[in-house]
């Protein structure tokens, strides 16, 4: 591609998907609120072109006119585990109607191409869709309008289902953070009450799922168009057995503190196995993966 634009590209999958982009000798635009940090894209080889967008359908056509990218990367949603009255609107607002905006501006503007981003809180212990939460049916609802989008409009477009990602540089507040916190600062690591299954994959792997899609909906869309896969490690691990990696990595001790908040009753405990995208796997294992971070960081055992 040459010209690509992303939404969410503030997210730590964002900022790591426009560095690949970039270093591919792709032109990246991202579309970013009024008041975005734009300061997570101090890292890139180089700034992207910022779009503003004001909440208008009109704001976001103007930018695709603009623009006119050979690739949308959507990635922009919210995630809320639990749905507050007051924060079901902007709920809403960012899962469902900012993704049909950019629909409805792809359409007008002849752009055609679609990579989505689709979360396995889609399939709550389930081989069918069944959503975890609130989140998890609107990101369906999107996939649905969507549909109407390929079908309809002449866009091409597929869904990659991602899981819970790792890596490098990363100012999430997730387990892998806190893991690598309660290292350094030799403090105890809170933990749920019970044990969770996690299906953990490096960041790198996910971004390459991404270009792989991209490649495949300009070279064969007919093998990816409408349809929906799984980017994951394939493998799940517990979050004592995720511990005791970085502590053999690091030849440190971690202090587990057990039962500090407890486990939802609605949690997923078997990740979802949906088909793999062609010509993409993962290749970095988890104990790769946290090796590397360690080494990155200059303390590894």
């Amino acid at each position: 591609m040459k010209k690509a634009l992303i939404t969410g590209s503030t997210s730590y999958l964002g900022v790591a998907l426009a560095e690949r982009v970039m270093t591919e000798g792709a032109e990246v635009h991202v579309v970013l609120r009024p008041m975005s940090d734009t300061k997570r894209f101090d890292r890139l080889p180089s700034s992207p072109i910022i779009h503003i967008h004001d909440g208008e359908t009109q704001s976001l056509r103007d930018i695709l006119v603009e623009t006119m990218p050979d690739m949308v990367f959507h990635l922009a949603g919210q995630y809320l585990r639990n749905v507050e009255t007051d924060q079901l609107e902007p709920l809403l607002r960012d899962n469902i109607v900012f993704g049909t905006q950019l629909l409805a501006a792809m359409r007008s503007s002849n752009v055609r191409l679609l990579v989505n981003a689709g979360s396995y809180a889609q399939y709550f212990n389930s081989d069918t869709y069944r959503p975890l939460n609130l989140y998890a049916a609107t990101k369906k609802a999107f996939e649905v309008i969507l549909e109407y989008y390929v079908d309809a409009a002449g866009i091409l477009a597929t869904t990659l289902v991602l899981f819970d990602n790792y890596g490098p540089n990363d100012w999430r507040r997730k387990l892998v953070t806190a893991i690598r916190q309660a290292q350094i600062n030799g403090t105890p690591l809170p933990l749920p009450t019970g044990e969770i299954n996690l299906d953990l994959l490096h960041i790198d792997d996910v971004v390459a799922a991404f270009v792989q899609a991209s490649r495949l909906l300009e070279e064969s869309p007919e093998m990816v168009k409408d349809r929906v896969f799984a980017v994951s490690l394939g493998e799940t691990h517990t979050i004592d057995q995720i511990v005791k990696i970085f502590e053999e990595e690091a030849d440190s001790i971690i202090t587990r503190d057990w039962g500090v908040y407890p486990v939802p009753d609605r949690h997923i405990v078997k990740p979802w196995r949906g088909p793999n995208l062609p010509g993409w796997k993962p290749t970095i294992s988890l104990r790769e993966g946290i090796r590397g971070m360690l080494s990155e960081a200059g303390d590894k055992g």
